[in-house]
């Protein structure tokens, strides 16, 4: 699975860790609480799998490619940079704001 896919498929799955906020708000029962606080657990350990994907590309980038001939060119490493430093950044506040969401949610509905 390449990296891009799974930095997608953090963004859906962190698109569908807010529906349950809204079955909540309509209905405050026990499995809404709890899927609200789950859906972005889930989200943000994919997130964080996302997360680890980068930074293993970017270790062969920089670690194992240079040793096969790789030459540096500020062409493609600009590029390659400001995508990689977009999708840490990105990742991160996902990371951050899924885990806010799962902690103010499990406070506020406390028995």
């Amino acid at each position: 699975m390449k990296t891009h896919t799974r930095l997608i498929g953090s963004i859906v799955f962190t698109m569908f860790a807010l529906g349950p906020y809204y079955i909540y708000s309509r209905d405050n029962s026990v499995s809404s609480r709890w899927a609200c606080i789950l859906f972005p657990v889930i989200a943000a350990g994919y997130a964080v799998a996302s997360l680890y994907f980068v930074f293993r590309t970017d270790s062969i980038v920089h670690g194992v490619l240079y040793q096969y001939g790789l030459q540096y060119n500020p062409g493609w490493a600009e590029d390659y940079w400001t995508i990689a430093r977009a999708a840490l950044t990105l990742g991160a506040i996902a990371i951050i704001v899924l885990a806010f969401m799962s902690l103010v949610t499990w406070v506020m509905t406390r028995d």
